[in-house]
């Protein structure tokens, strides 16, 4: 993932372009204060003004990107597609990715593709690429066939999911051939112009099935992501304000968390941890869906249950990223219902509201969406989202 706003980002701007009224990037620098300080309508009316004015370099354009995207306009894909010229991007790109921009041509999402064989280029984070394999069914739709360079963690699930209808390539490992277009994936949502309909994602079945159910609700918990995030300060939480949570009876919780802090879920002996540990998103993808409800939050984890069309309750700090907009609910992910920070840093006040939403919850007979059955209708949780 790109990083995100932070307030050291506004502050990089420094007071000499907050003193150019007619440089947009000054506007989204107030923005970013107004939001940082929980001044929802300032930051509206701020945006509004630098919208307003012409965005001429890749930085400008990329900014505007994201204060599109957070507004829930589409376009801003458009603009997002300034960040491979932005000098400051930080997606990473290998000498494959170049080789695949010297030797063949993007598709410009008009071309018929009926006779060709497009291939798809993983970028940025695995919670991105997750987000993304949405458009991958509709592309196979257009395409003669399509080839998906993926991240080793997230081979099983587009195999499970996909099947004969991706061809998938292991990033860092397998070389690209015979194709006529490429994509990156994060370009898709400019190239197709809209989201395609919501179709859950299938996991792989490969692990043995949660012990015999208690008769309580089954919730899966994630509260840190990668640490090495420039903003994972802001969207990771420490442990110690679930314990509210983990204290509850009526709740069977079990551990997603994957990394350094997985470790953590030892404190607390209401927790489960997974065995064979969690090794890639197919393997979560297997636990989330027998579980009831997720709990997590801004991760991949968070978006690999709502791909999996499994309850979940995400935890956003007051700054979250652009994709989240400024709602309670998103259009990727029907099954997903947003808690924000009202002041930065509180945690405990979006846990409260969490604890009101389980207890409007009451367990399924039985959430296995394994391989074999994953056509069955999912049992219903009672509660709203």
């Amino acid at each position: 993932m790109i990083e995100s706003y932070t307030p050291a980002f506004a502050a990089a701007y420094s007071e000499k372009a907050k003193a150019d009224p007619a440089n947009p990037l000054s506007w989204y620098a107030r923005a970013e204060e107004c939001l940082n300080s929980g001044d929802l309508d300032g930051w509206r009316s701020t945006i509004a003004v630098a919208l307003t004015m012409p965005h001429e370099t890749p930085q400008q354009q990329w900014t505007r990107a994201w204060a599109q995207l957070a507004l829930g306009d589409w376009a801003g894909w458009t603009s997002y597609e300034a960040r491979w010229a932005y000098a400051d991007d930080r997606a990473s790109r290998t000498t494959v990715d170049d080789w695949v921009r010297w030797t063949h041509r993007a598709w410009d999402g008009v071309e018929d593709l009926t006779d060709k064989t497009i291939l798809v280029l993983s970028e940025q984070g695995i919670g991105d690429n997750v987000q993304m394999l949405r458009f991958l069914a509709p592309l196979a739709d257009r395409a003669k066939s399509v080839m998906a360079m993926v991240y080793p963690r997230l081979v099983p699930l587009v195999q499970s999911s996909f099947g004969d209808r991706v061809t998938v390539m292991i990033q860092g490992v397998d070389k690209p051939f015979a194709f006529d277009r490429y994509a990156r994936i994060m370009s898709l949502p400019h190239l197709f112009g809209q989201l395609p309909p919501f179709s859950p994602l299938r996991p792989p079945g490969r692990r043995s099935r949660l012990p015999g159910h208690s008769g309580r609700i089954r919730a899966g918990i994630c509260w840190a992501g990668n640490p090495l995030y420039a903003n994972d300060e802001q969207r990771s939480i420490a442990s110690a304000f679930l314990a509210p949570l983990l204290a509850r009876t009526d709740i069977e919780w079990h551990s997603l968390q994957v990394g350094k802090n997985a470790i953590d879920a030892d404190r607390y002996p209401s927790m489960i941890r997974p065995w064979p540990p969690l090794v890639n998103l197919g393997d979560t993808a297997d636990v989330i869906a027998q579980l009831d409800v997720v709990v997590a939050v801004d991760t991949a984890v968070a978006h690999l249950a709502g791909c999996l069309g499994v309850r979940t309750y995400l935890l956003l700090p007051l700054n979250p990223d652009f994709r989240w907009g400024l709602g309670d609910d998103t259009p990727w992910y029907p099954s997903m219902r947003l808690l924000r920070q009202s002041v930065a840093g509180d945690w405990a006040s979006v846990v409260v509201r969490l604890q009101s939403l389980l207890d409007q919850l009451t367990p399924s007979p039985d959430a296995i969406i394994a391989s074999d059955d994953a056509d069955l209708p999912r049992p219903a949780l009672s509660g709203t989202v």
